[in-house]
């Protein structure tokens, strides 16, 4: 007897894989590990057509090869006491090369399924730096045309953060321009310690450098531990200023404090120097597995038309979302 795989047998497959696929990543985003952008998570429409195809191609050749071989006058028979399909024993060899090949692709998709079970079982025990527990996050990006200079810029940020404090059920909000751990939009900039400069001929070194507003930090949970943090003196007039993470004041300062030390921003020689006047916790931006290093300008010493604003709330993030982007609108 020889059994044949049809479209008959194999859409039905694949539209009970399709059906688990889908059950099994609700239940992932249910009740599964607490992940960054996890409940982003969705089944990609290129790729269920690409397993369908798989599938439906799948079928007809495994019940084509059967229906060829048949129309060439091949029968099932015993031949020297085994089983043999078409009449010789090229049917056995050619369901054992299917096998072996069934195997040689199955080993590999199962070495790497276990590769990226156990990084999601590490990923779970990496701080991150910040609590995500009943936080919004809207990007807000400004028209140009309206908001050129930076008393219009402040102006419309300031009262961004008030309104959006005055909601009910909003227990804080700040401001930042980029959204850890991995928010391509993260800038990066070089610096150079005036007491410790580096030689000429060498590269100065460089570390994550987003924008914040002093909420930002209790929005997201990040602790001060050392110096303090942005204030109303830190205006666009005043000497500038950053808050560095701890490994970064560790790394650069492992014998003393960062705190009061200064460094030239950007390679700018003629600029003021820029002391850092707050050690934050550590917040990684390139990825989990990226450095802790980063360093903090305040939003106040030159306000961007792009920022993300974080918003803390006491109840589900989702029932502040409509009030917050109406305070926002309410403004312009």
């Amino acid at each position: 007897e020889i059994y044949t795989l049809s479209l008959h047998d194999a859409l039905p497959i694949s539209a009970a894989g399709v059906a688990l696929a889908a059950i099994g990543l609700r239940l992932l985003v249910a009740i599964g590990p607490r992940l960054p952008r996890l409940g982003e998570a969705r089944l990609d429409g290129r790729a269920l057509l690409f397993a369908v195809g798989i599938a439906v191609v799948a079928g007809v050749i495994v019940g084509a090869y059967p229906l060829v071989h048949l129309l060439r006058g091949g029968s099932s028979t015993m031949q020297d006491g085994e089983r043999t399909v078409g009449g010789t024993r090229r049917g056995g060899a050619l369901r054992t090369a299917f096998v072996i090949a069934e195997f040689a692709l199955a080993l590999p998709l199962l070495a790497a399924a276990g590769l990226l079970l156990n990084s999601v079982l590490r990923l779970q025990h990496v701080d991150a730096g910040f609590d995500t527990t009943h936080v919004l996050t809207l990007r807000v990006s400004l028209p140009s045309g309206r908001y050129s200079g930076d008393s219009s810029l402040a102006a419309y940020w300031t009262r961004a953060l008030a309104g959006v404090r005055q909601i009910p059920g909003v227990v804080d909000a700040g401001l930042a321009s980029a959204v850890p751990p991995d928010d391509g939009s993260v800038d990066v900039n070089n610096f150079d310690l005036i007491d410790r400069p580096v030689p000429a001929s060498t590269a100065q070194p460089v570390a994550p450098w987003p924008v914040a507003t002093a909420d930002y930090c209790r929005a997201t949970g990040i602790p001060l531990l050392d110096g303090r943090s942005f204030g109303p003196q830190d205006s666009a007039n005043a000497p500038p200023v950053v808050l560095v993470s701890r490994s970064w004041a560790r790394h650069y300062f492992p014998d003393g404090t960062a705190v009061g030390r200064t460094l030239i921003s950007g390679g700018c020689t003629s600029c003021p120097p820029t002391t850092v006047v707050g050690v934050v916790g550590d917040v990684k931006y390139a990825g989990l597995g990226g450095t802790a290093e980063a360093v903090y300008d305040p939003a106040t010493q030159g306000w961007p038309s792009l920022l993300v604003l974080f918003v803390r709330t006491s109840g589900p993030p989702s029932a502040s979302a409509t009030p917050v982007r109406a305070a926002l609108r309410a403004i312009e």
